[in-house]
């Protein structure tokens, strides 16, 4: 349930704050808030879509592969020609 509410939070929180905004200025007919600290909010909320994304996925660290074992094998002398 997580894995889907997070992400799904993460969409409509901007829209959600976005609606508050302008119900805000339907109300009282001027800006309630200066356009910067819109954007500034924004962009806050996309840093921490990034974040919680990042964080929120498994972390798996690839092992090394291990070298295959060695064998027993006969030794040989190189092959010496008259």
């Amino acid at each position: 349930m997580r894995r889907f509410l997070v992400p799904v939070l993460a969409f409509a929180l901007p829209f959600a704050v976005f609606a508050i905004y302008r119900a805000l200025n339907r109300q009282t007919g001027k800006r309630a808030w200066p356009m910067a600290i819109l954007f500034i909010a924004g962009a806050v909320l996309a840093v921490q879509a990034f974040a919680l994304a990042a964080l929120s996925e498994p972390h798996i660290v690839a092992r090394p592969q291990d070298p295959p074992p060695l064998e027993a094998a006969p030794v040989t002398s190189p092959v010496k020609t008259p």
